[in-house]
C-alpha cells in the first residue's frame, strides 16, 4: 500500500522512531528522588539559618555595646567641657 509515494510501512517506522516523552514510572521515579533529597537537604538548610540568624543577632548586640560605650566617653567629654 503506497499513498503519494509513502508506504505505510515508512511512516509506522517514522511514527516510532519520533515518539518522545517519558514514561510515568521514569516521571514517578524523578519525583521520588527529588523528594528524597529535599528531605535529607532541608535539616541541614534550616540549621543554617538558624546560625546565621544568630550570628547577626551577637553582631548587632555588640554594635549597639559599642554605641553605647561610645555615648559614655562622649557624654563625659561634654561634661568635663562644661565645667572648664
Amino acid at each position: 500500500m503506497t499513498q503519494g509515494g509513502l508506504s505505510v510501512n515508512k511512516i509506522m517506522k517514522f511514527l516510532k522512531k519520533s515518539k518522545k516523552g517519558f514514561t510515568l514510572i521514569e516521571v514517578l521515579t524523578t519525583i521520588s528522588i527529588l523528594g528524597i533529597l529535599t528531605l535529607t537537604a532541608m535539616p541541614n538548610y534550616s540549621s543554617y539559618v538558624h546560625n546565621a540568624k544568630i550570628a547577626q543577632i551577637k553582631a548587632e548586640i555588640k554594635t549597639s555595646e559599642d554605641f553605647i560605650e561610645n555615648s559614655k566617653v562622649i557624654g563625659e567629654y561634654m561634661m568635663k567641657m562644661m565645667k572648664l
